[in-house]
């Protein structure tokens, strides 16, 4: 059995404003700099490092009871899980393309909450919603919005919002509070891999000839 122990932080340790990704957190006294040189440059990957250690909790508490009450979902996490694996695309593996059960449980409840997938359908149904998110062109989605239903339209701000995070992250699943993007570890050279790597198994999945369990779980 393996174990996986994550640090985390109270969600009120530090302001959210310190942690904004137009934010420097380096301070000068730290530095080698001159001390009247100006750093204005802003530290977006250890602003959103420190806050996915606030919000972890917070997030599995939001998402994970549209996982564990339904039987399918759980199976469907198990599945992705060893899709990632057998991919190399999990954080023990060649490429460092991490996706762990924490982002598979993010993007299963925000597909439940946009009406994407619902708590009848099968394994195999919600697995195959989970590689079409992941072979998304330019992935710029808000947890719980979607411009394909009127009631989960992006505003204005909503768009304003994904297109900073855009000019700073390849990937932007932003989640609720739209601070922390969960996808922010991903460079451009790992997230063309899950897109490659989701619609190879997407054309298995579609292949009457191949089998495709062993090609996509083995």
């Amino acid at each position: 059995i393996n174990i996986h122990l994550m640090c985390g932080l109270e969600e009120n340790t530090f302001h959210t404003s310190r942690l904004s990704i137009t934010r420097c957190n380096i301070r000068e006294t730290y530095s080698n700099q001159p001390s009247k040189a100006k750093l204005d440059y802003a530290t977006i990957h250890y602003n959103q490092l420190i806050l996915e250690k606030m919000y972890y909790r917070s997030l599995l508490h939001t998402s994970s009871p549209h996982i564990l009450n339904s039987t399918h979902m759980k199976q469907c996490v198990q599945l992705c899980k060893s899709w990632s694996k057998s991919h190399f695309l999990s954080s023990n593996s060649t490429y460092y393309c991490k996706l762990t059960n924490f982002h598979f449980t993010m993007i299963l409840s925000h597909l439940y909450s946009i009406k994407k997938i619902v708590n009848q359908m099968s394994c195999y149904q919600l697995f195959r919603a989970v590689m079409v998110f992941l072979t998304q062109d330019k992935c710029s989605v808000i947890y719980g919005k979607s411009n394909d239903l009127i009631a989960f339209k992006y505003t204005q701000q909503d768009l304003h919002t994904l297109q900073s995070f855009r000019q700073s992250f390849t990937a932007v699943f932003l989640d609720k509070s739209q601070q922390l993007n969960i996808f922010a570890h991903l460079n451009t050279i790992a997230y063309k891999n899950i897109q490659y790597e989701a619609k190879k198994t997407l054309n298995a999945l579609d292949s009457t000839v191949e089998d495709y369990f062993s090609s996509i779980f083995l």
